[in-house]
């Protein structure tokens, strides 16, 4: 691969994951808090809010994936034996499964289910945590 290449791929992936990351809690945190507001403008909140997932977060996963695994097959040979790098996969994984029940649960609250605030909350944390492990384990490379 080319430098030019990887710098680009890095730059996308990057780019995608604050997009992801940064779109999720953006939207969780819109929709915890809607908990709060009137009933009449609920909905509206919610949709908003999961319109933030569809729109931000779920194009900066799609990006993230794409690139991240793009750098890592192509460098593979040195990747495999980095555990470092299958643990933050495995991070991501789990985060993105937590994208998709945020989702779901925005989705059925927007249609006029109940929102369940602690649920988000829930996943608002997770996701902090989750995105919080990855970043440690690339910047301190730790196995």
């Amino acid at each position: 691969m080319s430098p030019a290449l990887a710098i680009a791929l890095k730059v996308v992936h990057i780019a995608g994951i604050i997009a992801w990351v940064g779109g999720m809690l953006a939207g969780l945190c819109a929709a915890v808090a809607a908990k709060t507001a009137p009933e009449a403008s609920r909905t509206h909140v919610v949709t908003a809010a999961r319109s933030a997932l569809v729109t931000v977060a779920t194009p900066g996963l799609l990006m993230a994936w794409a690139a991240g695994l793009w750098i890592a097959l192509a460098g593979w040979d040195s990747y495999r034996t980095m555990g470092w790098l299958h643990a933050k996969i495995t991070i991501a994984l789990v985060l993105a499964a937590v994208h998709g029940m945020a989702l779901a649960r925005m989705r059925k609250a927007a249609s006029g289910g109940e929102l369940k605030a602690s649920l988000l909350t829930a996943l608002l944390g997770a996701s902090l945590l989750l995105a919080l492990g990855a970043v440690t384990l690339v910047v301190a490379q730790p196995f």
